[in-house]
């Protein structure tokens, strides 16, 4: 691409933009500045993310052993004497 016309392509984006004269310097600083504000935007939002399903994973625990369902880890550990307990102080 000859300088001319990048000049008239750098001159186009900056009237697409709003903007007067934008500088090839300015423009690659302006995209430097929203790449870095993208990175954080989105390492916010990774961790809003992993503290939800931390959250959901807490809420559901409560829920299921408020309701008392147990995991088939818990029920490979139960004797059956235990499990036979549970069920008949269930009803």
């Amino acid at each position: 691409m000859e300088l001319m016309e990048m000049q008239k392509t750098l001159a186009g984006y900056a009237k697409e933009m709003g903007m007067g004269n934008i500088s090839l310097d300015e423009l690659i600083n302006s995209h430097r500045e929203l790449r870095a504000r993208n990175i954080q935007s989105l390492a916010g939002l990774t961790e809003e993310i992993k503290m939800a399903r931390q959250q959901s994973a807490e809420l559901t625990a409560k829920e299921l052993a408020a309701k008392g369902w147990l995991s088939i880890e818990s029920l490979k550990e139960m004797t059956f004497g235990e499990i036979v307990e549970m069920i008949e102080s269930a009803d």
